[in-house]
C-alpha cells in the first residue's frame, strides 16, 4: 500500500465500441458525464482525469482532457446544442482514465470501482466543447517555498496567455472548476 498511487487504464477504439454495442461506422456526441464513485473508498479518491486520443490503438499519443473529477465537482450535462465528438476520422477513438489514490494512513486491502459515466447521442451537435486546463501544472509551484502560517498565492491568466491558447479564437466558458493537491487547504474562484 502506498501513500499516493495512480493507476492508468486505456480502452481502446475496439473495446469501446464492444462496450457501447455501436455499428461499425457510427460516431456519437457525449453530452455530458457523471461520477461513479464508490462509497466505502470515496476518501480515497483524490481526482479522476479522463483523456482521449485520435489513435484507435492506444492512449499514448495525441491525448486531450476530455473530463475531471475531484471531491465537490459536479457532474456536467452540456446545452442542447453542444458535445464532444468520439469515434470516426478526425474525432476522439480512445479513453484515457487516471484514478489518484491519496492513502495517507496506508491503510492496506482497500478496493475501488470508482469511474466516469459518460452520456451520449448519435447525433453530432451544433458546437463542438473542449476542455482548456490553465494554471498549475503549467504555473508550476513544484519546489517553491510555501512557509509557515497563512500563505496565499494568487494566479492569473491574461490576455496574452488566452490569446496564445486560444490563437484568438473566442470561447464561451460551460464550467470552471479549482483542484489542489497537499500544499492546499482552500481554494475560491
Amino acid at each position: 500500500t502506498n501513500e499516493t498511487t495512480y493507476q492508468n487504464t486505456c480502452f481502446t477504439f475496439e473495446e469501446l465500441r464492444n462496450q457501447t454495442g455501436l455499428p461499425e461506422g457510427q460516431s456519437v456526441a457525449v453530452i455530458g458525464y457523471g461520477s461513479i464513485i464508490t462509497p466505502e473508498t470515496a476518501s480515497f479518491v483524490h481526482h479522476i482525469v479522463l483523456t482521449a486520443s485520435i489513435e484507435t490503438d492506444s492512449c499514448e499519443s495525441g491525448t486531450s482532457m476530455v473530463a475531471g473529477w475531484a471531491p465537490g465537482w459536479p457532474d456536467l450535462l452540456l446545452p442542447d446544442d453542444v458535445g464532444i465528438p468520439f469515434f470516426g476520422e478526425g474525432n476522439f477513438n480512445t479513453i484515457g482514465i487516471q484514478i489518484h489514490y491519496n492513502n495517507p494512513l496506508e491503510i492496506p486491502n482497500q478496493f475501488d470501482s470508482s469511474g466516469i459515466r459518460f452520456f451520449y447521442v448519435l447525433e453530432p451537435r451544433k458546437h463542438e466543447a473542449a476542455y482548456l486546463q490553465v494554471g498549475d501544472p503549467l504555473t508550476n509551484l513544484r519546489g517553491a517555498e510555501i512557509g509557515k502560517g497563512l500563505s496565499e498565492w494568487s494566479f492569473e491568466c491574461p490576455s496574452t496567455c488566452s490569446t496564445l491558447a486560444l490563437g484568438g479564437q473566442s470561447i464561451t466558458v460551460l464550467s470552471e472548476a479549482l483542484h489542489m493537491h497537499s500544499s492546499g487547504s482552500s481554494s475560491k474562484q
